[in-house]
């Protein structure tokens, strides 16, 4: 995970990159089959670590639920935002009786629109990487779509790079520490 903070219009942004729910990743098919496979010790041990969380992280370096505006992924592959952004209505696997109250009460997600648009027509060999029944009964007005480049604000950008998946897009940050980039785009 990223965090990337920057002052625009008098006020200060911040941003989560790949602020991944790991106990929710492990229901993607793909990791879910490992786990049936291997068993938990070692899918959790010698096929992937575990850091730490991201509320422990954020904890950590002083940074409350509600300094989050963005969250984003470079591509939805094994994401489950539900807990973070909340749900509509309830979700039977992780708050059967109300809906899912997000952790990040202001923070918006940002994705690509060719990224969201795939969820209910994946690929079959997409099929394994995706939860697309996760992003259902997300609110509206948590979603930011976009579509190819944008600035998000001074040195902050997201860039589209389609190729892993057609919706996936790349942070880019240009820094005073990092001379020769440029300080705009185009």
């Amino acid at each position: 995970m990223f965090i990337v903070k920057w002052r625009s219009k008098g006020k200060v942004w911040t941003l989560l990159n790949e602020p991944t729910e790991y106990e929710l990743v492990s229901s993607t098919p793909y990791f879910a089959e490992q786990i049936r496979r291997y068993g938990e010790f070692f899918s959790h041990t010698l096929l992937s670590y575990r850091y730490g969380t991201v509320e422990n992280h954020l904890e950590a370096v002083e940074i409350r639920p509600e300094d989050i505006d963005f969250i984003t992924y470079d591509h939805l592959h094994t994401q489950d935002v539900r807990r973070w952004i909340g749900t509509t209505k309830p979700r039977a696997d992780i708050s059967p009786d109300r809906p899912v109250q997000a952790y990040f009460p202001k923070a918006k997600l940002i994705v690509q629109r060719k990224e969201w648009d795939i969820l209910p027509r994946l690929h079959p060999l997409q099929r394994i990487w995706y939860q697309p029944e996760k992003f259902t009964d997300i609110p509206e007005e948590r979603l930011l779509m976009i579509d190819g480049d944008v600035l998000l604000g001074p040195g902050v950008a997201l860039m589209w790079t389609p190729g892993h998946t057609q919706g996936n897009h790349s942070l880019v940050v240009n820094t005073d520490s990092a001379p020769g980039f440029p300080a705009k785009m185009a």
